[in-house]
């Protein structure tokens, strides 16, 4: 094994053990200590790939967002709005297994606000005005997004990708 492959096995075993005990306990409640344990990595192989526990959290989150963000904006290149709704609701729902997780740590951690890091870098060269736009979209997206996995995701991708489509029935993200 490569000291790469190594350092990646690493980091996957810390995300999945914080992940894990997170569905348990609140951020604050989990040590390092607890952390390396259920991960089975050293004290210093942990530093080595992170500054803290919640560096971890934040990167879980921005893979997260991310892959979420990636399959999106292809959307916005390729379909009318409805479409790219629909099949943003579809890859969550195919993602269930991680927005199980993601609800989990959200009620033992409901103060954490997670941002969209690559919304934020993907838009950052637009007017503040636009980005204002992108923003809220964007939160008011995710908010729907989490309210139906909560329900049990009881709707259709189509059902809730043609509600959002009509809730936001303008086309305010930029593709440039």
């Amino acid at each position: 094994m490569t000291n790469q492959e190594a350092k990646s096995l690493t980091r996957e075993s810390i995300r999945i053990a914080l992940i894990q005990l997170m569905q348990t306990q609140s951020i604050e409640d989990i040590t390092v200590t607890a952390l390396l344990e259920r991960a089975g990595v050293s004290r210093a192989g942990f530093y080595r790939n992170y500054a803290s526990k919640e560096a971890v959290l934040e990167e879980i989150m921005e893979t997260f967002y991310e892959k979420l963000s990636i399959h999106f904006i292809h959307q916005l290149k390729t379909s009318d709005s409805e479409t790219r709704y629909i099949a943003l609701f579809q890859y969550i729902k195919n993602q269930s297994d991680f927005m199980d997780k993601f609800l989990a740590i959200k009620q033992r951690n409901n103060h954490l606000i997670f941002s969209n890091p690559y919304v934020e870098h993907h838009y950052a060269h637009l007017p503040m005005a636009k980005q204002y736009c992108v923003h809220a979209l964007w939160r008011g997206v995710r908010e729907i997004a989490i309210r139906w996995a909560e329900n049990g995701m009881k709707e259709s991708p189509e059902e809730m990708g043609r509600l959002v489509a009509n809730l936001f029935n303008f086309d305010m993200i930029p593709l440039d």
